[in-house]
Order: C-alpha cells, then sequence, then structure tokens
C-alpha cells in the first residue's frame, strides 16, 4: 500500500481548506437525526414512535428533493443552490422548536425537500479536485472524512439536548447549516475539472438513466440496509445482553473500520467492484448476531465487514459520476443520494420488524440477506450495458475505467 496518492490529492491547490469546509458542513447535517429524535422525546414528551415518523419526515423529503436540488446545481449552479437551501434550513431549525408535533411532520418534510445537499456537492467539488486518475483517492478520503463526522455531529447533538435544551440544540443546527451554507458559497468549489466545462446540450434522460446506472443505486440502497439494519441489531443485542451503554463506543468502533479500510482502499492502484464490495459488506454483515451479548466480541466479530463500508460508499459515487455524462451529473449524484436515503428509509422499519418477531440475530441476518440481494440485482443491471449496445441503444460512456 502506498500514501502516495493521498499525498498527491492534498498537493491539489484548494485541497486543504475543501477537506476542512465540507467536514466542518457536515457535523450539523449528521446531528440533524440525533437532535430531531430527542427533541420529540424530550422536548415535546412524545415517544420514540413519534420520533421515528419525525425523522422518517426528513427521511421520504430528502429522497424527493436530492435529484431536484441536483437538478437546480446543473442549471442554474452551485450559488444560487446554496442560497435556497440556507433559506429553508434556517427557516425550519428557526422555528421548528416552536411548532407542536402536528406542524413537526410536514414542515420536516419540506426541510428534507430542500435541505443543504452537503453531501452530493461535497463529492463532485472533490472529484472536480483532482486529476481522474487520483478520483477514487480523493472519494476514499471524502468517506473518511464522513465517517469522522458521524463520531463528532451525533455525540455533539446529544451533548446539546442534554445539557442545554434540545430547542437550543434545534437553533444550533439551523445556524451551523447557514454558516456551513456560508462556508461553501464564499469557497466556491467548482464541481466540474476545467476540462468538464461542456456547453453542450442536457442529454435527455432516457439516454444515460438506463440499467448500469440503476444498477449502481441498486447497490447504494443495499449498502444502507445493511449499514443501517446492522446498526439497530447491534443496539438490540447490546440492549439485550444489558451492555447498551457501550453502544457508542462499539459504534465508533465501527467508524474506525471504515475509516480504515477506506484509507487502504484508496491507495490501491485500481478499484475493485462495487458489486463485489457490497457482497463482502453483506457476507460479513450476516453471522456477527452469533457473537453473542458482550460489548468487545460483537465489536471484533463486527469489524471485518464495516473496512468494507467506506470503499463500497466511495466507489458507489466515483461509478456514479463515471457513468453521468456531465451536463447531467448534479441530478445523478441526486439520485445516487436519494437511493442511500431509500435505503435507510426501508431498512429502519423492515429490520425493525425482525428485530421485534424474532431478535437481534436474525436482525444481523436480514441486514446481510437484504444487501446480499440487493448486490445480486446491481450486477444483473450492470449487465444490461452489454444488451442495449447490441440493441443499438445509445451508450454513455464512463470517464474512469469501470475496474
Amino acid at each position: 500500500m502506498s500514501l502516495r496518492s493521498y499525498r498527491e490529492v492534498f498537493a491539489a491547490k484548494g485541497a486543504v481548506t475543501l477537506f476542512a469546509t465540507l467536514m466542518f458542513a457536515r457535523i450539523p447535517l449528521v446531528a440533524t437525526g440525533m437532535v430531531m429524535t430527542l427533541h420529540v422525546v424530550l422536548g415535546l414528551k412524545h415517544g420514540y414512535a413519534a420520533a421515528g415518523f419525525a425523522a422518517a419526515s426528513v427521511t421520504i423529503g430528502v429522497a424527493v428533493g436530492s435529484p431536484l436540488l441536483g437538478r437546480v446545481l446543473d442549471s442554474a449552479g452551485l450559488y444560487k443552490l446554496l442560497v435556497v437551501t440556507a433559506a429553508a434550513e434556517a427557516a425550519f431549525w428557526g422555528f421548528a422548536w416552536m411548532l407542536p408535533y402536528g406542524a413537526l411532520l410536514p414542515a420536516a418534510f419540506v426541510s428534507g425537500v430542500l435541505a443543504l445537499p452537503v453531501m452530493s456537492v461535497g463529492r463532485q467539488a472533490v472529484a472536480a479536485l483532482v486529476p481522474i486518475a487520483q478520483r477514487r483517492s480523493a472519494l476514499s478520503l471524502d468517506s473518511i472524512s464522513v465517517e469522522l463526522t458521524y463520531m463528532i455531529g451525533p455525540a455533539l447533538g446529544v451533548w446539546l439536548c442534554t445539557t442545554l435544551s434540545t430547542n437550543i440544540a434545534m437553533i444550533a443546527v439551523g445556524a451551523a447549516m447557514v454558516l456551513a451554507a456560508i462556508a461553501l458559497g464564499v469557497l466556491n468549489p467548482s464541481i466540474r475539472r476545467g476540462d468538464e466545462q461542456v456547453e453542450e446540450e442536457r442529454p435527455p434522460r432516457r439516454t444515460w438513466l438506463r440499467g448500469p446506472i440503476i444498477g449502481m443505486f441498486a447497490i447504494g440502497i443495499g449498502a444502507m440496509f445493511t449499514l443501517t439494519g446492522a446498526e439497530l441489531a447491534a443496539v438490540a443485542m447490546l440492549r439485550e445482553g444489558g451492555e447498551v451503554g457501550w453502544t457508542g463506543l462499539v459504534v465508533a468502533l465501527m467508524c474506525v473500520a471504515s475509516a480504515t479500510g477506506g484509507i487502504i482502499y484508496g491507495a490501491r492502484p485500481s478499484g475493485i467492484s462495487p458489486v463485489i464490495l457490497l457482497l463482502v459488506l453483506a457476507g460479513l454483515t450476516v453471522p456477527v448476531g452469533l457473537a453473542g451479548h458482550d460489548w468487545w466480541v460483537l465489536a471484533i466479530v463486527w469489524f471485518p465487514s464495516n473496512l468494507a463500508c467506506a470503499p463500497t460508499i466511495a466507489t458507489y459515487n466515483e461509478r456514479v459520476m463515471a457513468l453521468a455524462p456531465v451536463q447531467a451529473r448534479g441530478e445523478a449524484m441526486g439520485l445516487a443520494a436519494s437511493a442511500n436515503t431509500l435505503g435507510l428509509a426501508i431498512g429502519q422499519p423492515l429490520i425493525g420488524a425482525v428485530l421485534d418477531a424474532a431478535g437481534p440475530v436474525w436482525g444481523f441476518v436480514a441486514s446481510g440477506t437484504g444487501g446480499l440481494l440487493l448486490a445480486g440485482a446491481g450486477g444483473i443491471l450492470q449487465m444490461s450495458r452489454g444488451r442495449d449496445q447490441t440493441r443499438g441503444a445509445p451508450e454513455v460512456r464512463p470517464q474512469i475505467d469501470a475496474g
């Protein structure tokens, strides 16, 4: 393994500033779920089911809004997108703490539709920062950065809610979102490489939204389904064994595993198919529940599957960018984000039902099995490229080797 590729990424002009800005901008984003949950439970005095519906409202909104905002990014540019989404974030988080539960649900959905798209914009900016040959390493670093924000954001949200109040936490999230939008606006990163600045007409969606890229979306759904399901199963396992207090440490260790895998993968001279990576991630998740209830044993057994987490996400985004035409990349990345969100939205209630009916061991089995099935679906859709070409269908050529 050589770290030369990472040195080359950080040597790019503005790289350190971009990665630092994105990490700051994503911390409030990953804190929103925890803050919303605790506000409903502690602030509004409702149950966890009600909190789940509130979180689902935001999730569904994000799934609907991501491709729409991506299309706005393609046509109107980053600055106008930031103005609209920053205003929406300020309006929601600045006043949501005053809303009764009945009004919070539709407001949360609208806020999700107009949520600041830090993840997808950041990945496009990171990819535009370096030559295509270094894109894998750059996106691996981006995935590692996301893992770090997940170690910081939710914990910070819990601290604000429990030490100060959920109202203050809601306002703080909104203020941080606005500051993040301002920081991105000042930085104004390019979302396309200089040699990708094309003036050609936007190609019809039917010419690129075909089997191969839809297969990638199946991979995105499968990855998030497996990850969120396994996390829920781990919480249930630890709770069943009376060790729920170790949950934070176990999840943090899984973030370390993912970051480690990302570092190793990004330093490789060649990539690995996202189908294979998801098969590894999901396949190694299936038997985790057999580890038992001791937190340290669970962490050891769960560690190997999480080594594939950041590589899967990095390669997934890399391949979507490769398959989408430059003029529609924002919409494609928005759809990629929606696929991730859909995986979360499906995984949480489905694995939750499995946990209620059969217990945490089967929660891990169901999480991994779902990922394996979606990896298979993604692989089948990938093979449709050859059939389309045989029939004379138009082809969108990827800008990197499909590996």
